[in-house]
């Protein structure tokens, strides 16, 4: 498989600019970088870099952060798979056999013991909890969340907030 088209952005202007020639590389280390910077890109018939501003650097950060969050320190190599279709069909799901167990009971056990209601509280009406610890808690877990009309909403690293939902809405929405 070979690369026909590349389009390498980096955060760097430094570094761009020294690859694409307008800047000089004096350091002998660097010289060596962009030595096989220019060894690869020859390789590739119609490639060009582009710098970005860091705020519009997001999909970089992401790729970044992801090794930190790494489990095992022998893996090497993350595959990242942009998918343009879903992997199963609908159709493939509908013989899946699901029993759902409704109580009024646990619904309102349930209601009460709420993750979300402390947060919605807090982001409404400014409630916090008496104890100390539990309040710095909260308020270190707020500064995630939006209340937006009143929906609880947990902002979200690479773009869109997330809405936070019920159990029961989540139930609802997997079907």
């Amino acid at each position: 498989m070979k690369i026909e088209d590349a389009r390498i952005t980096s955060d760097l202007q430094l570094v761009i600019r020294q690859i694409e020639g307008v800047y000089s590389t004096n350091e002998s280390s660097l010289q060596k970088y962009k030595k096989l910077v220019g060894e690869l890109s020859a390789q590739i018939p119609k490639i060009s870099w582009r710098h970005i501003s860091t705020k519009d650097n997001r999909f970089a950060d992401a790729l970044a952060f992801i090794p930190s969050m790494m489990v095992d320190p022998t893996a090497r190599d993350i595959k990242i798979q942009t998918l343009f279709l879903p992997s199963i069909n609908k159709e493939e799901c509908e013989d899946v056999d699901v029993m759902l167990v409704d109580s009024e009971e646990e619904e309102q056990v349930n209601k009460a013991a709420d993750w979300r209601t402390q947060l919605h509280l807090y982001l409404e009406k400014g409630e916090v909890p008496r104890n100390r610890l539990e309040e710095h808690k909260l308020k270190s877990r707020a500064t995630n969340y939006d209340l937006r009309d009143g929906v609880l909403y947990r902002r979200s690293f690479m773009g869109p907030s997330l809405r936070c939902l019920t159990r029961k809405e989540g139930i609802k929405i997997l079907k």
